[in-house]
């Protein structure tokens, strides 16, 4: 159950476009040499460490598209391509942002077309 206040005034005109955070780190490290992923996988995952108090809604999508700027200003010299990655997924990345709290981890880690009973029959089959 979802509460109304997350979501826009038109929610029924609007679709979200969440992208899977473990694919896109997958993609951001792809682009980073392998002695140099350990640190910047800790500051991928950094950006999702919202402080408690962060109410869903624009004041924790503001907040992570912050720590997308630090991120994208602490690496943007060294590997440029991974932060071209980043900074082209970086809305779809805080869409969970916009649902209750409890929902977050679910939301965030989920890829709801690979998960589905088709796309695992068709995955088994190759």
């Amino acid at each position: 159950m979802f509460r109304r206040d997350c979501f826009k005034p038109n929610c029924a005109t609007t679709l979200f476009n969440q992208r899977d955070s473990a694919r896109l780190r997958d993609n951001v490290l792809a682009k980073v040499p392998k002695n140099a992923q350990a640190e910047v996988k800790a500051d991928y995952w950094a950006i999702f460490d919202l402080p408690e108090d962060a109410q869903p809604g624009p004041d924790a999508v503001a907040k992570a598209q912050a720590k997308i700027d630090s991120f994208a200003t602490r690496w943007r010299d060294s590997y440029p391509a991974a932060v071209r990655c980043l900074l082209d997924d970086r809305d779809s990345l805080t869409v969970y942002l916009r649902f209750p709290r409890e929902h977050w981890t679910r939301v965030r880690h989920s890829n709801f077309i690979s998960n589905a009973p088709s796309a695992r029959r068709a995955a088994g089959s190759r």
